[in-house]
């Protein structure tokens, strides 16, 4: 028979609160020397439903990091905060640096010149902070095929 840890219901409750606050499960089971299964199972019983990797980090928690990161923590040690990769962690600088930049106001004009001179929709889509479908919207209402 092998044996296994017992949880006091505090233990429980903190990483659920975790999770709740925005952590992943990964982030949450190696604080407390647990399974990620464990803690998926204690958050579901509490009626939180455990967020995923990057995709399921909030807005707030996203900038919160990349903040940490241009105060001079390291990509690593914020990653390993909040129990995700570094790349990650460098998306949400970029995102970060995006929303901050200003280059997200471009003009409906400006992306059209933008397109017109030879920039992929792509690029544009992301200096804008746009969808490429959004871009492509932008190009048919002002009647440009690419």
């Amino acid at each position: 028979m092998g044996s296994y840890r017992r949880y006091t219901d505090e233990q429980k409750a903190a990483a659920v609160q975790m999770v709740r606050d925005g952590k992943t499960l990964r982030a949450a089971a190696d604080r407390f020397q647990a399974s990620e299964r464990s803690v998926k199972r204690w958050c579901l019983a509490a009626g939180v439903t455990p967020r995923l990797g990057q995709r399921g980090m909030p807005q707030q928690v996203r900038t919160e990091a990349a903040l940490l990161v241009r105060s001079g923590s390291s990509f690593t040690a914020v990653a390993a905060q909040y129990g995700v990769s570094r790349a990650a962690v460098h998306n949400w600088i970029n995102e970060f640096n995006a929303a901050r930049s200003g280059l997200a106001d471009l003009t409906p004009e400006e992306i059209v010149g933008m397109v017109s001179h030879g920039v992929s929709i792509g690029k544009v889509a992301k200096r804008a902070g746009l969808t490429e479908e959004a871009v492509e919207k932008v190009l048919r209402r002002a009647g440009v095929s690419r």
